[in-house]
């Protein structure tokens, strides 16, 4: 999930209460009488002012006032986002398996990352990631899962999107995480919904 904290917006002389919320590729700002969303690419420049995140965006300056503490790390976040790879927790030395996505771009990514990646997922695989043409085909995530090396953590399941494929067009979504760095990338085509729905259920999770 983004960065999400309480927030007064600060735009054009007014300030509004309300809540703040850091993705990959916007702050959504949600005031008890204003909204607003600023996309990062609009961004021309950021920096910090004690516990304010200033903007400079295509729409003219914001002046964020966060928690205390907070305006640094979202400064950091701005300047130097995560990469898919570090969102999907794809680290090197990893055995990783990608089975139907056809990206030149991610699958470059990925070689730079770990070098050899696996074309089916064998036996204490870290990370899989699954393309298919319909949510129907997700019912193979119930065998692809004991194909995972096995962790000490128990299992879990979330919806993490956060907007984590900004770079792939949307179309990627993480639906299950067992434990940290053991992931289900999947890429499809039907509602996010019904993704994490049909995932859970494939995998006989509530």
């Amino acid at each position: 999930m983004g960065l999400e904290t309480q927030c007064t917006l600060e735009r054009d002389r007014r300030k509004v209460v309300g809540r703040a919320l850091l993705e990959s590729d916007h702050i959504a700002f949600r005031g008890r009488t204003q909204n607003a969303r600023f996309l990062l690419s609009d961004v021309s420049h950021v920096e910090v002012d004690g516990d304010v995140l200033v903007l400079t965006h295509r729409d003219g300056a914001a002046r964020l006032h966060l928690r205390a503490g907070m305006a640094a790390t979202w400064m950091a976040r701005i300047r130097n986002p995560r990469s898919l790879l570090d969102k999907l927790g794809v680290r090197a030395g990893m055995r990783v398996a990608v089975i139907g996505v056809d990206d030149p771009d991610f699958l470059r990514q990925l070689a730079e990352r770990v070098g050899r990646y696996d074309a089916a997922a064998v036996p204490s695989t870290d990370v899989i990631v699954l393309g298919v043409d319909d949510v129907a085909e997700l019912d193979v995530l119930a065998s692809l899962r004991e194909r995972l090396r096995k962790r000490a953590a128990a299992p879990s399941v979330s919806n993490a999107r956060e907007g984590l494929l900004a770079g792939m067009a949307g179309r990627f979504e993480p639906v299950t995480e067992f434990s940290p760095g053991e992931h289900v990338a999947i890429e499809t085509g039907g509602p996010p919904g019904e993704t994490l729905r049909r995932a859970r259920a494939a995998l006989g999770l509530p």
